[in-house]
């Protein structure tokens, strides 16, 4: 939630219209927004100072910010430069500004507009008449509670000002006006007559409502407390006493060598201040840093003197290191009781979640020897209570000379207080230099250590402890009547600040002019009295009912229904709405006038007279909510529409469920959809003596030309599919073999083939036995009575593929001597045998060899070995079979294990296998398996085969052996030729889809197969990247259309509208509708070309058996382990019936997969001819666009309305320049777009904040830019990488358009100082952002040039993605949509102009520093792909704090089945699922890593806004391994998410071991295998 506290404060804009009107100070509390009144002040000055340039030609006059230290020069201008296009200067001391002439100082004030200046500085430039002070034109004095004495405000006030004929206006800020001297009562008019101001301040009460008071403690301790003067000498010696001897020499010799010189002195106080407030270990502790601060104070003394003092440093140094330091015990009895009862502050503080805070101390050697304290005590263990402190030192900004260890630089300073940001630190040990002006996140607690005597000390300290439920603890002796004395003081102060005369005191929300409370929430009439007894309503319409249901609302119901309506509009965390009532009694009868959030439908409305301000409160209320519901505002329920609502209205009228609504189940059976091109079948025909067949050669493209010989297999061989019907010509098929790219070229003969009954018959069997060599099991095709859908035949091997051409008779190309071995029947002896004159290389070569015993393994030759027998030992690169197992010393004790004497194949065979080789000198074939078949389709490289057990295995000797009917060319031929008819079957579905939905010869066959191949067949291409520009473009097209067509609604409510359109829900019933599963590509692949009938149960072994196969089994071929393959059965012979498997008719699909068919045919379309073409397809699918037929019509459809209607008070106004926003020529320089209607681009940088704005706020522009960019972004990468890996396009586009680079790209554009708002917690995050991209780019800077090397692009930019951790207010990157939305908008609907924007401020940065190969993924993506990468299906990202969960589940969705999902969250990490799969083995440790709650920011949201901590967890198998906490869910996923992949990293086998998912134990399998 948001608090009050960062609502827009209108006592902002009314001191700033103070200021402008005269000179003011305004008194107001720490965090009260008083910079950006300043700013706001700024704007107008410099716009006036401007505008009088122009027109008189005279110098401009400059605006100085004057600031009391150094470190808010560079602060303020930063805040400055990054909320205004104002041109500021920052200058302080150590720039060199003491050698700065004339004519620089000129030079910087002719180029400046505000310079952002330290007092001193300002008053030297005066003193000297370098500046003039009549050219100035206003002076901002920060904190001017300083103007006193003889403190440079003062003197410029006094000495200067007087003298002026044109004075500056003069604005002063302070949280604390100092008290008159010499008087009784408090009073500040000394401060009112210098700074020659009026004081003004906000009420209390309306101040009180945006700042946070915290608890205030006092922690009591004994002893004294330490002033500026000397230390009594009686508490330094009982003190020193307590050293080591040791340490009391070295401590006497350093008193004792710098107590003479009056600039070494102070070393030897602070060195007694130590070892007397803090203790002995503190006094010796301290002597490094008080050397290293005296060092820097003595760089600044006269240099006649300076190298002696240094040199005396030098010698303390030495003496100093040589201390043996005492180490500290668990009773710190080497600390005074103050250091102890701190301990025990933050110990109790330590208990509490998320702890941060602030340790006030006086000095910088304090500061650094605390922190040494601190980190000291984590030694005792967590048991001590303070291993949880992550502390920094916060320290000001040294002078001239080197910057040492205790003296900070700026950005010094600020990576301290970016690191307390972001948790990195959660104390900070502080000086007085946090107490006022640097911007310091609000903190839980802050601890006053050392207590300063002054009210404006106090409070400023206390205001840093803004956080909720914070406290503020001051330190001090016992009986010490400091704070009494300071409240009293403070209560004194705002006393008399109430009891200024009436106009002096802002009371907005308080008293109103005319001393009346408006009471905004409660009624000023008698609760008991009706309605119905007011005689004034008598006539007054006082009840609105809706006929068509029933509701009804009144004067008593109206305004609570208005606020829940403002409650119900689109918010960021800057604002929060609510109606607002202003009142005005005119001659005792009140006006009401109301005033409504900018998005709202209507936003002014005006009531009265009435008698009592509950009246005229009521009655414009109800006035309000009868307009917003005749406008649509409410539903007929009279409710605000809910944010998440679908809009039914839209959708088809034809029975179908709402949009909204989730499938039942996540994955469904379909039919498998064959190709209507295979209804032609081949067949016999009866009568007829021949058949006439069409024929389509196929040749695999050869890698480079083999040398030939013995041991080199031969290539395949070109093959031809005969069709009853001619096949359309298609372009080559891409195949990969293990991973290379090898293309078959296609070539349809024309004319048709004419084949006999017998030729047919023979390629019939041919066809039946090839393919089922290839299976390795029986295929069943069909019969030539009932048709075939094709035939394969091998071609003669003089052909080659260059040799095809389309007018070739496909008869002689046929190796019909091959088909008409393959389909012979003979007897078994002759069918398989080899003969002695078998054995040679050239007869055997292209031979497919089996071996007895082992009929499913198919051998090819390499090589014939004559030089080996049967009793020849067994080659040595056998493994568990080696010559090793003969050596005597593997041998002994073995005799008794057989395994022991095997050395020979004859061996081998006889205890292995149980066969007797009988001719023991035959010689033996060298033989390679033949692999199973391959999806070749598949970029993946295929695993490499196991190696054989045993040598043995690689040999085949001649008497076991058998040759198959069928060469080896032609089976790997035919092993390949399976991939090409998948992708046949995929490019004739392609064609019919085409055909059906009329796209074709609109889109190309390719892109089109592309949009319609699954993702999970591992091709070369799927449709994920055509899925995502579709998505996009439909996105782009319904954002498009409800802008236009519903110029009334916001933006919530133009989301819902498009969510019912392009929701997965409602794109998986269009997808359902036209049946679109039948032409999705999926594995798996070939079961609809080969059905395989169910194998033979094997036989027993039968080693006798010998050289005798048995009879034939009834399915044909036998693929068991121990019968040999037998002739496939003639058609006379009974048929084997297909295997029936449910599988073979049906397969599954997700419902996404359906949704994504629609989304990738978008995309095709889109991508083939653009917008027109998508639009066609769209309506073709979908419900199409009323009135919408081109994308033109966009256009003509918007110039026939009015556009977004605007609110009254802003049509009666005249459109002018705001000085709020700056010059907006700049604006338009920067995008290279020059606005026909300016108000658009005002609209676009108006965020809802603005106070009176001449536009509606950006909402519904950043809505329209969204889109936009995203369609722009998504075209850009997916045309730069037409291939890619699986979700690369996703991510690479999902990292062009997070909130992160769009932030950094509206910085570069400028566009954040020309940004309309009013918020100061937005002010502080546009700051915070741009620091970070500066530090960025100074980081890699200095990394080139302390290495040399290039870390930067050419623009000076750090390379990569170097904005990722980046934490950026997301108001940057809507800014940046928005204003693409007004280009696009003001261009009449011209894409080219938004393209043309797109090309010069956002394609620079996309080409500079992002790209596949250097892609940085976003950690809940890559845990995404870790988990499903190891087959888990049962993981999820869960918030655990709110009610409405965000998920992320992995593709794999739960079945049915799995109960996990619905598992109380209150119980979500103890109690285990009920799903079978969900054993799982959680570390000790996992379910208590926490993301730490101090994290305040990220993405610049919430850290100011007392949000909620939200928690997330990751679970697996509904466990919770990881939680992370945040008060933003975002930022809890991602370091969720981070976690947990560093916890996999370090365990990586955990997910394996403990995940029982069938795939994931899959994995586990094959880790194990590997690992063996």
């Amino acid at each position: 939630m948001v608090t009050r506290r960062d609502e827009p404060r209108a006592y902002q804009l009314e001191v700033a219209n103070r200021a402008i009107e005269g000179n003011v100070i305004a008194v107001s509390d720490t965090g009260s927004g008083k910079t950006l009144i300043s700013v706001i002040l700024l704007k107008h000055m410099v716009a006036k100072a401007r505008q009088e340039a122009k027109e008189t030609g005279c110098q401009r006059k400059v605006a100085f910010f004057i600031v009391n230290k150094v470190p808010l020069v560079f602060q303020q201008h930063a805040y400055i430069c990054n909320n205004s296009d104002i041109k500021a200067e920052a200058i302080c001391g150590a720039m060199g500004v003491d050698n700065f002439d004339k004519e620089r100082w000129n030079t910087i004030f002719e180029r400046s507009e505000v310079v952002v200046i330290t007092a001193q500085i300002l008053f030297d430039i005066l003193a000297h008449a370098f500046l003039v002070i009549d050219l100035c034109s206003l002076f901002i004095f920060d904190e001017c509670h300083h103007a006193t004495g003889n403190n440079p405000y003062r003197r410029i006030m006094t000495d200067f000002y007087p003298e002026a004929l044109e004075r500056p206006k003069i604005f002063g800020m302070t949280a604390s006006p100092p008290k008159d001297k010499g008087t009784a009562k408090f009073s500040a008019t000394e401060l009112e007559k210098t700074m020659d101001c009026q004081i003004i301040t906000a009420s209390y009460n309306e101040v009180v409502q945006y700042t946070q008071s915290p608890k205030e403690r006092v922690v009591n301790y004994t002893g004294i407390k330490i002033g500026s003067g000397p230390v009594p000498a009686e508490d330094v010696s009982r003190e020193f006493s307590r050293l080591s001897l040791d340490e009391q020499q070295i401590c006497e010799q350093l008193v004792a060598m710098l107590k003479d010189d009056k600039k070494l002195k102070p070393a030897v106080l602070w060195y007694q201040v130590a070892i007397t407030e803090l203790g002995p270990w503190f006094g010796s502790k301290s002597w490094r840093y008080i050397l290293d601060t005296l060092k820097e104070d003595v760089q600044l003394t006269d240099i006649n003197v300076r190298a002696q003092r240094l040199n005396v440093i030098q010698d303390a140094e030495q003496i100093a290191t040589s201390m043996a330091k005492s180490r500290l015990d668990w009773d710190l009895s080497q600390v005074t009781q103050k250091v102890q009862k701190l301990v025990e502050v933050l110990r109790e503080a330590g208990r509490q979640p998320g702890f941060c805070g602030i340790l006030f101390v006086e000095r910088r050697p304090t500061a650094h020897t605390m922190k040494d304290f601190l980190d000291e005590c984590k030694q005792f263990g967590p048991e001590y209570g303070l291993d949880f402190i992550q502390s920094a030192v916060l320290t000001g900004h040294g002078g001239k000379g080197d910057v040492k260890e205790h003296h900070m630089n700026i950005k010094a300073q600020r990576k301290i207080l970016e690191g307390f940001r972001k948790g990195q630190y959660n104390l900070l040990i502080a000086t007085d230099v946090a107490e006022e002006g640097i911007d310091i996140d609000r903190c839980r607690l802050v601890i006053r250590f050392d207590v300063k005597n002054t009210v404006i000390s106090h409070i400023q300290s206390r205001g840093r402890a803004r956080d909720p439920n914070s406290e503020y603890i001051i330190m001090l002796p016992e009986n010490d009547g400091f704070l009494e004395k300071i409240s009293k003081a403070e209560a004194d102060m705002r006393l008399w600040c109430s009891e200024l005369p009436q106009d002096r005191v802002i009371r907005l929300r308080g008293p109103s002019a005319n001393g009346e409370y408006d009471t905004d929430d409660f009624d000023d009439e008698d609760a008991n009295s009706g309605l119905e007894d007011m005689k004034e309503l008598a006539g007054v319409e006082t009840i609105f009912r809706v006929e068509s249901t029933g509701a009804r609302v009144n004067f008593y119901t109206a305004v609570s229904l208005l606020h829940r309506y403002c409650g119900s509009l689109p918010a960021d965390i800057y604002t929060t709405w609510k109606p607002e009532f202003n009142f005005t009694n005119v001659k005792g009868s009140f006006h009401c006038e109301l005033i409504l959030p900018l998005n709202a439908l209507v936003t002014h409305f005006d009531s009265g007279p009435f008698s009592t301000k509950s009246l005229a409160k009521k009655a414009v209320s109800f006035q309000a909510i009868k307009e917003i519901y005749c406008r649509g505002g409410l539903t007929d329920s009279l409710l605000p529409h809910r944010k998440k609502a679908i809009v039914k209205d839209d959708l088809d009228e034809e029975g179908e469920e709402s949009a909204g609504q989730v499938p039942p189940v996540s994955l469904r059976m379909y039919p498998i959809h064959q190709p209507t091109f295979w209804e032609n079948k081949i067949k016999f025909v009866p009568g007829s003596d021949s058949v006439l067949l069409y024929a389509t050669v196929f040749s695999l493209r050869q890698p480079p030309t083999n040398p030939g010989g013995e041991g080199v297999q031969p290539i395949s061989r070109s093959l031809c599919l005969f069709t009853a019907a001619p096949l359309p010509q298609f372009d080559p098929i891409e195949l990969f073999f293990n991973g290379d790219s090898r293309f078959v070229d296609i070539v349809r003969l024309s004319s048709p083939v004419e084949l006999s009954v017998q030729k047919l018959q023979d390629l019939y069997q041919y066809h039946k036995q090839l393919f089922a060599a290839v299976f390795r099991k029986p295929v069943e095709v069909g019969s030539l009575d009932t048709g075939v859908r094709h035939l394969i035949a091998p071609l003669v091997r003089d052909h080659v593929g260059s040799d095809f051409h389309k007018d070739l008779s496909a008869n002689p190309l046929v190796d019909w001597s091959e088909v008409q071995l393959g389909s012979s029947s003979s007897s078994t002896a002759e069918f398989y045998g080899l003969q002695e004159a078998d054995f040679s290389w050239d007869r055997l070569q292209d031979v497919v060899l089996l071996e007895k015993g082992q009929w499913n393994r198919f051998f090819s030759l390499t090589a014939v070995r004559t030089d080996l027998t049967p009793n020849s030992p067994i080659p040595t690169s056998t493994t568990s079979l080696s010559p090793s197992f003969l050596s005597d010393d593997a041998s002994q004790g073995r005799e008794s294990d057989p395994m022991a004497v095997i050395g020979t194949f004859a061996q081998y065979y006889k205890i292995k296998r149980g066969i007797d080789i009988r001719n023991l000198d035959q010689i033996l074939l060298e033989v390679k398996k033949i692999p199973r078949r391959a999806d070749h389709l598949q970029t993946i490289k295929q695993s490499a085969p196991a190696e054989p057990k045993s040598s043995a295995a690689n040999f085949i000797i001649p008497e076991l052996a058998l040759k198959y009917p069928v060469t080896a060319s032609a089976l790997r031929s035919a092993e390949w030729m399976v991939s090409v008819l998948v992708r046949i079957d995929d490019l004739l579905k392609t064609i019919e889809f085409l055909t059906e939905f009329g796209l074709q010869d609109q889109i190309k066959l390719p892109v089109m197969l592309e949009a319609l191949t699954a993702t999970e067949t591992s091709y070369a291409m799927n449709y994920q990247r055509l899925e995502l520009l579709g998505d996009t473009f439909l996105k782009f097209m319904m954002t498009v259309d409800v802008f236009i067509r519903y110029p009334l609604l916001d933006e919530g409510r133009l989301t819902s509208k498009r969510t019912a359109r392009v929701s997965n829900s409602y794109l998986f019933k269009r997808a359902t509708l036209f049946g679109l599963d039948r032409f999705l590509n999926k594995l798996p692949p070939v079961i609809t070309h080969f059905f395989v009938p169910t194998p033979a149960s094997p036989s027993p072994p039968s080693p006798s058996s010998g050289d005798t196969p048995p009879l034939a089994s009834p399915n044909g071929l036998v693929m068991s382990t121990d019968d040999p393959p037998q002739p496939v059965t003639t058609q006379s012979q009974p048929q084997p019936q297909p295997l029936q498997r449910k599988s073979q008719v049906e397969w599954q699909i997700s419902t996404k997969t359906m949704a994504d068919l629609v989304e990738s045919t978008l995309g095709a379309a889109y991508l083939s001819q653009g917008f027109n073409l998508g639009l066609k397809a769209a309506a073709a699918l979908l419900k199409p666009l009323d009135g919408i037929h081109t994308w033109d019509d966009f256009a003509r459809s918007f110039s026939q309305t009015d556009g977004p209607p605007l609110p009254a008070n802003i049509l009666a106004t005249p459109f002018k320049d705001d000085p709020l926003l700056g010059d907006l020529d700049n604006v338009e320089d920067a995008i290279g777009y020059q606005f026909l209607n300016r108000r658009l681009l005002v609209e676009a940088l108006t965020h809802a904040t603005a106070v009176n704005p001449q536009t509606p706020c950006y909402q519904r522009l950043e809505f329209l830019g969204d889109s936009i960019l995203d369609m722009l972004v998504a075209d850009y990468w997916v045309r730069r990488y037409p291939v890619s890996g699986p979700g690369v396009i996703h991510e690479i586009k999902a990292a062009s358009i997070n909130n992160q680079i769009l932030s950094v790209l509206c910085v570069q554009l400028g566009l954040h100082q020309h940004i309309l708002h009013f918020s100061s917690s937005l002010a502080t995050d546009i700051l915070r952002a741009t620091q970070q991209i500066q530090d960025a780019k100074e980081d890699a800077l200095t990394t080139a040039a302390a290495g040399g090397k290039v870390t930067t692009t050419e623009r000076g930019e750090p390379m990569g993605e170097y904005w990722v951790d980046f934490n950026m207010t997301k108001v940057l990157g809507d800014v940046l949509e928005s204003v693409f939305g007004a280009v696009y908008v003001d261009s009449g609907w011209d894409w080219s102009a938004v393209q043309g924007f797109f090309d010069r401020a956002v394609l620079p940065t996309l080409r500079d520093h992002l790209s596949v190969e250097t892609l940085k993924k976003h950690p809940v993506i890559e845990l995404h792909h870790r988990i499903q990468g190891a087959g888990c299906q049962f993981f999820k990202l869960k918030n655990l704090t709110v009610v409405q969960e965000e998920e992320d589940q992995v593709a794999s969705q739960p079945s049915e089945s799995s109960s996990w999902s619905s598992t109380p969250l209150a119980t979500i990490s103890s109690r285990p699922t009920t799903h079978p799969s969900a054993v799982i083995t959680l570390p000790a440790s996992s379910s208590t890593i926490s993301y730490s709650q101090q994290h305040r920011q990220e993405y610049g949201q919430g850290q100011e806004q007392g949000q909620p901590d939200q928690t997330c967890a990751v679970l697996i198998h509904g466990h919770s391994v990881v939680t992370a906490t945040h008060t933003l869910i975002q930022v809890a996923r991602k370091e969720a998410a981070k976690r947990t992949l560093a916890f996999l990293d370090s365990n990586p086998e955990w997910l394996a071991k403990s995940c029982n998912c069938p795939s994931s134990l899959a994995r586990l399998k094959r880790m194990r295998l590997e690992g063996s």
